[in-house]
């Protein structure tokens, strides 16, 4: 009786449990509507909603052609590109209700400005999409949700998680069952 009550215990902890952020990759690709791209990968963490991804970082991306130098500290959220105090962020499916990150490739100035032209860099966020390669090279338009692709690894899938805590425990189980005494 107690085996089947830890059991139970145990597949109802597997249902509640919910994965824990780990770090991950997003690679991503935009098509302006004068056809150049911007494309590369963000890491950072999967929010709980499997689509709003916490941006850390980012590497290899290109606009045009150019690749752009993206330290850190040249990301912030688009809501506060002046003190970098929100966390920067895209969405997995491209909704623009997830997408606030400005990336300025070669730092924001004293006043938290950054002149794409000049420096390269990128943005998506309620006020459209743009990007600049520093060679002079800029878009700044509406941003189109369906010109977003975005995949993502690194992040093991709930389903995953649960079949592998599912048979920790049936492991558990038929060992208690076979290390019993028989009377």
């Amino acid at each position: 009786m107690k085996t089947g009550i830890a059991f139970v215990l145990g597949c109802a902890l597997v249902v509640l449990a919910a994965p824990a952020a780990e770090a991950a990759t997003l690679t991503f690709q935009y098509t302006f509507a004068d056809s150049r791209t911007i494309s590369g990968s963000l890491h950072g963490t999967l929010g709980a909603d499997l689509d709003t991804f916490a941006v850390s970082s980012a590497s290899n991306i290109v606009f045009n052609g150019t690749l752009l130098p993206i330290d850190p500290s040249d990301i912030c959220s688009l809501n506060d590109f002046n003190s970098c105090a929100e966390q920067p962020t895209v969405s997995l499916s491209g909704s623009l209700a997830n997408h606030n990150i400005f990336v300025c490739a070669l730092g924001f100035d004293a006043l938290g400005n950054c002149s794409f032209a000049n420096d390269g860099g990128f943005f998506f966020g309620v006020f459209g999409a743009g990007a600049g390669d520093g060679l002079g090279n800029e878009n700044f338009e509406p941003y189109i949700e369906a010109n977003w692709s975005a995949s993502i690894t690194g992040v093991p899938e709930p389903a995953t998680i649960s079949l592998l805590i599912t048979g920790l425990g049936l492991a558990g189980l038929v060992r208690r069952r076979i290390g019993k005494p028989t009377a």
